[in-house]
C-alpha cells in the first residue's frame, strides 16, 4: 500500500553478557483466533491521530476487546487484523489461508 505505516515491529532479543533465557513457557490449553479490522488490531486504544499522537502510541493490541476476552478465558490469543480496511469492505477473508496461527502439523 502506498504510504503504509506499520505500528508493530519486532527487533529480536538481546541479553546482557552472561544472561540466559528461561526454559519453555507453559502454553494455555485454550486457543482463540480473532479475525477483524481496526478494533481487533487495537487502533486508537491508547490515543488518537486527531490529537497528534504517533501510530506507535495509539495502536495497542494488548488493550483490545479480543485480548481482554482471551485473558479472561485464560486462552492463548492470536489475531488476524488489519486497521482501516473493514471486515466487509475489503474482505480480510482473502488472507486467512496465510494465517494458520495454531497449525502444528503443517496441514490445513
Amino acid at each position: 500500500q502506498k504510504k503504509a505505516k506499520g505500528a508493530t515491529s519486532f527487533g529480536g532479543f538481546s541479553l546482557p553478557e552472561g544472561g540466559a533465557f528461561y526454559g519453555d513457557v507453559a502454553r494455555q490449553s485454550r486457543k482463540i483466533h480473532f479475525v477483524g479490522d481496526s478494533d481487533t488490531a487495537g487502533w486508537c486504544a491508547d490515543g488518537s491521530s486527531s490529537t497528534g499522537d504517533s501510530a506507535t502510541k495509539y495502536q495497542n493490541s494488548y488493550e483490545t476487546w479480543a485480548a481482554q476476552l482471551s485473558r479472561a478465558l485464560d486462552a492463548e490469543m492470536s489475531a488476524t487484523a488489519i486497521s482501516g480496511i473493514g471486515v466487509l469492505s475489503w474482505p480480510i477473508q482473502q488472507y486467512l489461508d496465510y494465517t494458520l496461527t495454531f497449525d502444528t502439523d503443517g496441514e490445513k
